[in-house]
């Protein structure tokens, strides 16, 4: 496959009227190609090419969950992959042990079955070892405290990549130095962790951020004295990568700004978080059904828990996250991209092989036109999407 007459996004920059040829799904060169005979020529036309989106942090989409069937996963995947997810976290919210098992089985086995959309490239437990005081929209009676029998259950699949987890709930940081050991990525989430806590599990390896603003402390006081919240603490702390729901939501434009002024790209990744009505869009036929069923609220283009109390997950999509950070938060182009490409392939341990155009990584590749909708998508050198249709 031939790409022909893109403005190639590239780390940093953007090299305009560029070819990028594929073979055996990978990337076997960039820049003016005319010496190969591809099977097939796709003219760019001065359209975006870029590298495919990275979501590290989703639930569900088009009305489902990753703890509903094969049936429901299918849809989740044909709904982001559409809107230019092209590798992708799965997320398990807290919840009884049994249920999150038989869920982390489900996506496991599914993922070695069947790659027909995204790249599955591993699970995310966002608990169930969370701060109850800072539980957002998890339910509390599903929060508890690590314990080395659940623990080492729920991270025995070797699908199980990343935990979310609050740890100063973590008793000597046994679960912080049990995932730390096995290379599972540890994330900070849903926390009230202090500075103290969180420069002590930094030094044994945890340097994630989950959701930065939602489920923590801001700055805060305490006997009339000021402490940092893990926000301010972040900051301060240079080597913690940031997660921004960047639906223009959860954190607005100006708070975007901030985290990119202060964490960069090189630290910032954009996440949907999206739930059951993420990746459908408000005007379609069945999102009101597939609110309801989600038992959430809807009011000025995000979710809300029944009482209105919190968020409940993003309804955006990966081209979102994108547009956003273009078009009201200010960021370059090359800039946005790398936050939802470069960045979360290297803190997740996959940027040998994804979130960059450069030879030999694969072929997971994005067509964008000018106002940045997804116009083609490339998943490991296959046309899967065309203008929102599955390709021929």
């Amino acid at each position: 496959m031939l790409l022909k007459n893109g403005d190639v996004i590239l780390e940093g920059r953007i090299a305009k009227n560029t070819d990028v040829l594929v073979r055996n799904g990978k990337i076997v060169d960039i820049g003016h190609i005319n010496s190969d005979v591809p099977d097939k020529i796709i003219d760019c036309a001065g359209a975006y090419i870029a590298p495919g989106y990275i979501d590290i942090h989703v639930h569900g989409g088009a009305g489902g969950r990753f703890t509903g069937d094969t049936a429901e996963i299918r849809k989740i995947l044909d709904a982001h992959t559409k809107h230019g997810t092209t590798t992708m976290y799965p997320t398990l919210s807290t919840a009884p042990l049994a249920e999150m098992l038989e869920a982390i089985g489900m996506v496991s086995d599914y993922a070695a079955k069947e790659q027909a959309y995204c790249n599955l490239a591993g699970i995310h437990l966002e608990g169930p070892f969370l701060d109850t005081e800072q539980k957002g929209a998890m339910k509390e009676s599903y929060i508890r405290k690590p314990t080395f029998e659940e623990y080492s259950l729920l991270l025995r699949d070797p699908f199980v990549k990343r935990i979310s987890y609050a740890p100063e709930h973590d008793e000597n940081y046994a679960m912080t130095k049990y995932i730390a050991d096995r290379g599972i990525i540890g994330a900070i989430a849903h926390s009230a962790a202090t500075i103290d806590v969180m420069r002590d599990v930094l030094a044994l390896g945890i340097n994630l951020i989950t959701h930065l603003y939602s489920g923590m402390p801001v700055v805060y006081r305490k006997n009339a004295f000021r402490h940092l919240g893990i926000p301010e603490a972040s900051y301060l702390l240079e080597d913690y990568n940031v997660e921004a729901i960047a639906d223009a939501k959860h954190l607005p434009p100006d708070l975007l700004r901030l985290i990119y002024k202060i964490k960069g790209t090189e630290n910032t990744i954009l996440i949907t978080d999206g739930t059951e009505a993420a990746a459908v869009g408000e005007d379609a036929p069945d999102f009101e059904e597939i609110v309801r069923k989600a038992n959430v609220i809807v009011k000025d283009g995000v979710a809300f828990t029944p009482d209105m109390q919190a968020f409940s997950g993003s309804i955006t999509s990966s081209d979102k996250l994108v547009q956003n950070m273009v078009n009201l938060v200010g960021v370059s182009l090359p800039d946005a991209v790398r936050m939802l490409t470069a960045t979360p392939a290297r803190v997740m341990g996959i940027a040998d092989r994804k979130g960059r155009l450069a030879k030999g990584l694969d072929a997971d590749i994005l067509v964008l036109d000018k106002d940045l909708a997804v116009k083609k998508v490339i998943v490991m050198g296959n046309c899967l999407y065309s203008e929102g249709k599955r390709c021929d």
